[in-house]
């Protein structure tokens, strides 16, 4: 039986934040990374410029695409928490047991209710 234990059940939760810091990364490092390329790359004096601060821009601008990835793939707390907590649910031999037996008493009601019905309009 696999048992979800508070740990995991905080890090579901923290995957929207998770997501939200993400996409920030995501724009701002692109938009300022891809700006500033754009401005060096037109800049006159481009032999001026520090490496480092190209170096910079290209790091920004690839950082931002990473995380666009990274957003994209990290899923929703609520995908996460369907994904863990349904198969334990569902691989629970004492929920199986009960589901077994609220099965059989549902089965056994609604044939009392067709027989009472059937007596009824006789």
């Amino acid at each position: 039986m696999e048992i979800v234990t508070p740990f995991e059940i905080y890090l579901i939760c923290q995957l929207d934040d998770l997501k939200a810091v993400l996409c920030t990364i995501a724009v701002l490092g692109t938009v300022i990374g891809t700006v500033s390329s754009i401005a060096i790359l037109s800049c006159e004096d481009a032999d001026d410029i520090p490496k480092s601060l190209k170096r910079g821009a290209n790091i920004l601008a690839c950082l931002g695409i990473l995380c666009i990835g990274l957003a994209v793939a990290t899923p929703s707390s609520k995908t996460m928490a369907m994904m863990k907590v349904i198969p334990a649910i569902a691989n629970n031999e004492d929920v199986q047991g009960e589901c077994k037996e609220l099965y059989g008493l549902a089965k056994q009601g609604l044939k009392e209710l067709v027989t009472d019905d059937k007596e009824g309009e006789k």
